[in-house]
């Protein structure tokens, strides 16, 4: 029987193996990591130097959901990633509360991209991987092998890599595999629209190939479709799959907070409904080094830059390249929507910008856009070709 939180006692902790690298020893250090999740507190021992590094304590803002493997969380201004379980107990219950899997939102079903992510984060989906891409013909082939005994399978294969873009996701949450399935609903539309109606496929789908969403049928599967797309050298390198246009174009970040809030669906929803267009999305987890680098410009100007910082490095950020109807103005235009830095000036006199929306204070008000015409390609290029 699998083990739930619930068989977890005031006692018992979750262990994993942690990974931070110290910059100033330029050195990989690796720790025991323990989670109480009676309370949410925390402590790390030192492998190598055999000895505590931090003494059991609470850090703000993490909590049992942050605990998997793959995740980076910050610890007092430290960037450490969760590389691996230190025990039977923790892989046996993490293993189902935070399993992983992967899906596709195809060509057809991009136009209703916010809708579907509304729904997968509004069911308790957490996204820890995001790409927009298009589909070699190679890659195509690659994704769809456990498809190949499909009757569908050379029509899907052909639309995915000549339809346009699509978007890549790697989702953790419980018992992911078979709820995916079942908010998913039968990959035959007309099929789902009956056993299901409130499926993804049965309110966007068209038919067994143009039915906007495709979802890994097992785990293992789905580990392979993930290591292809968001790890594997050769395809994220390949300037073919990139959707970035890199002309009259700027830069949206949606920042960590905003997007562990589960945000994500509803500020693209926002900008679309704006007459924007999004041509490039995918999510970064921001060192310190690269996020110094792009915020470069308010150092010594604004003085909350040091908090801007670390709460660009505190989780995962997407960014957006963003095209509008008004041509090499467009930075103008999508500027003045995202509205005032402070959300409660935005909210005061611009109450239908995103920050008036979204935002929370001067650091965390949702997103991030390029303040200058001469920034917006730029600070796209930053991040689909500097640090991809």
């Amino acid at each position: 029987m699998a083990a739930s939180l619930e068989d977890v006692s005031r006692r018992d902790k979750l262990g994993l193996i942690a990974e931070w690298m110290d910059p100033h020893a330029s050195l990989l250090r690796r720790f025991y990591f323990f989670f109480y999740p009676y309370d949410s507190t925390i402590e790390m021992y030192d492998v190598k130097r055999n000895r505590i590094f931090l003494r059991r304590t609470r850090v703000e803002n993490l909590n049992f959901g942050d605990i998997y493997v793959g995740n980076y969380i910050t610890i007092f201004s430290r960037q450490v990633k969760l590389v691996d379980y230190a025990n039977v107990m923790t892989k046996r219950l993490l293993g189902m509360k935070m399993m992983k899997t992967f899906a596709l939102i195809t060509p057809d079903g991009i136009e209703n991209k916010s809708k579907i992510l509304q729904i997968l984060l509004s069911n308790g989906f957490t996204i820890i991987n995001l790409r927009m891409l298009k589909f070699t013909d190679s890659i195509a082939e690659k994704l769809l092998e456990y498809e190949k005994s499909s009757p569908t399978y050379l029509e899907l294969k052909t639309h995915l890599q000549s339809s346009g873009a699509s978007i890549a996701m790697e989702l953790v949450g419980e018992n992911a595999v078979d709820r995916l399935k079942k908010i998913a609903g039968p990959k035959d539309p007309n099929v789902a629209r009956k056993e299901d109606p409130s499926s993804i496929i049965a309110l966007l789908g068209f038919d067994e190939v143009h039915n906007s969403f495709y979802y890994s049928p097992s785990v293992s599967v789905a580990a392979k479709q993930t290591q292809l797309i968001f790890e594997n050298e050769e395809t994220l390198k390949n300037p073919e799959i990139q959707t970035v246009l890199l002309q009259d174009s700027t830069c949206c970040v949606v920042k960590p907070h905003a997007v562990k809030e589960g945000k994500l669906g509803d500020i693209l929803s926002e900008i679309e409904k704006k007459g924007f267009k999004i041509t490039a999305m995918q999510m970064f987890h921001m060192n310190a080094a690269n996020t110094e680098e792009f915020y470069e410009i308010y150092k010594g100007v604004l003085t909350e830059y040091t908090d801007m910082v670390q709460e660009l490095t505190s989780g995962t950020c997407v960014a957006l390249e963003i095209i509008g109807p008004y041509g090499k103005d467009t930075p103008l235009h999508f500027r003045a929507f995202v509205g005032p830095s402070d959300p409660d000036i935005a909210r005061k006199l611009r109450p239908d910008t995103l920050r008036a929306h979204f935002g929370k204070d001067k650091v965390h008000n949702a997103v991030h856009a390029s303040d200058l015409p001469t920034d917006g390609v730029l600070e796209v290029e930053y991040f689909f070709k500097v640090i991809v």
